[in-house]
């Protein structure tokens, strides 16, 4: 498979995907395409990225990333209300907390990002874009904090870098 040039927006992948300089990036189940490292067609990598397939010692840890559906009560009732549903026959937390259960019996590490980007949101921050429920730039940074502190408390073996 031949990659591709950056995707449909045109942006580079790396910088889509906010790989910054000193990043470590963990490559599961990769394609031919990268048999030689980094496709070049993706994009240039910043400065000193370090690519490894699988994770040291084979730790896992999940992000869970909950819509804003699963905070946002207002926006919850709105979205049943416009599909004529009755908001007390749905829960909207229970994805995350399926999923957070699971982590939990299996012995993953994971990161509930439910607290971080509620708070955020009821601060009046603008995390999301206006017009979906994809976050935006600012959204992001919030989550890649919230992901290094905990990458840094779990893993200190990639906090040093």
């Amino acid at each position: 498979m031949t990659p591709q040039p950056a995707g449909y927006s045109g942006t580079p992948l790396p910088q889509k995907l906010g790989i910054k300089p000193a990043s470590h990036i963990v490559l599961d189940q990769l394609p031919a395409s990268f048999a030689g490292g980094w496709p070049k067609a993706y994009g240039t990598l910043p400065e000193a990225v370090l690519l490894t397939e699988k994770l040291p010692r084979g730790r896992l840890a999940a992000v869970l990333l909950p819509s804003p559906l699963a905070f946002n009560s207002a926006l919850w009732r709105s979205t049943l209300a416009a599909q004529a549903l009755d908001p007390n026959g749905y829960d909207s937390t229970r994805p995350t907390r399926w999923l957070r259960d699971l982590f939990d019996r299996e012995g993953i590490p994971a990161l509930d990002l439910t607290a971080a980007l509620s708070a955020a949101s009821e601060r009046g921050e603008r995390i999301y874009y206006p017009i979906d429920r994809h976050l935006n730039p600012a959204g992001y940074d919030l989550v890649a904090l919230e992901v290094a502190r905990f990458v840094a408390e779990r893993f200190p073996i990639f906090a040093s870098r």
